[in-house]
């Protein structure tokens, strides 16, 4: 499976319909990250959430998406909690519904998973629920951006981190086991696409 080219299209015509407020905040971290990239030669992203199983996940994978869309090189995306649980089944599902190739490689309590977009020459993502110290992420010089307002109040101080950026989403996880489940998890994919996109547009 591929995603569709009028899914891409489908995000970035959506665009238009993030807020003021929010374009000036995605346009902030994107200075932040155009910063890191002038004065280290890279910039290496890390989105951050209590449990590292929606949202950040989440962020991490659209975020890459957009990067490989657009051809953005010298970038890298990653994604962590405050503790380490698992890729919420139901944001793989979401994320399989959108169009992503996803393979669990493992059925432990905690898979790894690679994710693709189905695009021949596209490098693969490497995902799976971690702290934000886990050896898997980078060490030091990066950028933690905290998706969720749990992880932002208290984690005040990201070891390691470069710079740390508050960006907070909404959790799906409210509709968990509801008939609005689908919907609600559709629809995040679709909000954090449009903003992460939007997001690298704005990096030069």
């Amino acid at each position: 499976m591929s995603i569709p080219t009028g899914i891409i299209e489908k995000i970035e015509s959506e665009i238009s319909s993030i807020p003021e407020v929010r374009k000036e905040e995605l346009k902030s971290l994107a200075g932040i990250i155009n910063e890191s990239v002038k004065t280290m030669g890279k910039a290496q992203v890390n989105f951050v959430c209590t449990h590292n199983s929606r949202r950040s996940q989440l962020a991490q994978i659209m975020f890459w998406l957009a990067l490989n869309h657009y051809n953005v090189s010298n970038i890298s995306s990653w994604s962590s909690g405050t503790e380490a649980t698992a890729f919420n089944y139901r944001m793989v599902k979401a994320l399989q519904e959108f169009g992503m190739n996803i393979l669990k490689l493992d059925e432990g309590d905690n898979p790894k998973f690679h994710i693709r977009t189905g695009n021949a020459n596209e490098n693969t993502l490497l995902t799976f629920s971690k702290v934000i110290d886990d050896v898997f992420n980078p060490a030091s010089d990066f950028i933690a951006v905290m998706v969720c307002d749990h992880a932002d109040q208290n984690c005040p101080f990201v070891p390691g981190a470069w710079k740390r950026f508050s960006l907070p989403y909404l959790d799906p996880k409210a509709f968990d086991d509801s008939p609005e489940e689908s919907k609600a998890y559709s629809e995040k994919v679709f909000e954090i696409g449009r903003e992460m996109f939007y997001l690298v547009q704005q990096l030069s």
